[in-house]
C-alpha cells in the first residue's frame, strides 16, 4: 500500500521545512496570507451588494479591479529574478496587502475602494507567486515536490477555511470588522517575519 510512502514522504518534508531556514517562516506567513486576506475575493459579491450596494455591477468593477492590480503585480514581479530579491520582498508585500485590505474594509466610497483594490491585487499576487518562485528555488532537488506540496496545501487550505470563518463572521457583524481584523492580523504577521 502507497499511503504510508505517501505518510513517510509528507513527514520528511514538514521536519525539511520546518529546518530550513527560509522555509520555515515562509510557509506559516503565506498561511496566515492565504486564509486571511486571499478570500476576500470569495467575498466580493456581498461586499459589492453589502457595503456599496452596487449589486452584479459593482461585483465586476471590483474583482476586475483586482484582476488589474494582480496583472500589475505579475510583471513587477518578473523583474525581480533572483532569488534574494523575492525573499525580502515577500514580508513587505504582505505588510502592504493586509493594511490595504484592512483600509478596504473601512471605505464607503466606492471609486477608493476601486483603487485600493488595485493596490490590493498586485501585492496579493506579488506575495502570493513570490513565495512560490522563492518555495521552488530554496528547496533542495531531493525536497522540491515534497516541499511544493505543503506550499499548495497550504494555498488552496487556507482561502477555503479562511473564505468560510470570514464568511460566518460577516453574516453576524457584517463585512467591515471581520474584513478589517482580518487585513491587520495578516499585516502584523508580516511585520513579525
Amino acid at each position: 500500500c502507497a499511503l504510508p510512502i505517501f505518510w513517510a514522504d509528507m513527514r520528511d518534508a514538514v521536519t525539511y521545512a520546518a529546518r530550513h531556514p527560509i522555509l520555515r517562516w515562509l510557509l506559516p506567513m503565506i498561511l496566515v496570507m492565504a486564509t486571511l486576506t486571499w478570500p476576500l475575493s470569495d467575498l466580493m459579491a456581498g461586499i459589492a451588494d453589502a457595503n456599496f450596494g452596487r449589486g452584479a455591477s459593482g461585483l465586476a468593477i471590483l474583482v476586475s479591479a483586482q484582476g488589474v492590480g494582480a496583472i500589475c503585480g505579475g510583471l513587477y514581479l518578473a523583474q525581480h529574478r533572483r532569488y534574494d530579491e523575492l525573499h525580502w520582498l515577500l514580508p513587505r508585500a504582505m505588510v502592504v496587502s493586509g493594511t490595504l485590505i484592512a483600509i478596504f474594509a473601512s471605505l464607503d466610497n466606492f471609486s477608493v475602494a476601486v483603487a485600493v483594490l488595485v493596490l490590493t491585487g498586485a501585492f496579493n499576487v506579488i506575495a502570493g507567486s513570490g513565495s512560490q518562485a522563492v518555495t521552488q528555488t530554496a528547496a533542495e532537488d531531493h525536497m522540491r515536490g515534497r516541499t511544493l506540496s505543503i506550499w499548495y496545501t497550504v494555498t488552496r487550505a487556507g482561502p477555503a477555511l479562511g473564505g468560510l470563518a470570514l464568511g460566518t463572521l460577516a453574516s453576524h457583524f457584517g463585512f467591515h470588522l471581520p474584513i478589517m481584523a482580518a487585513g491587520l492580523i495578516s499585516a502584523t504577521v508580516g511585520l513579525y517575519f
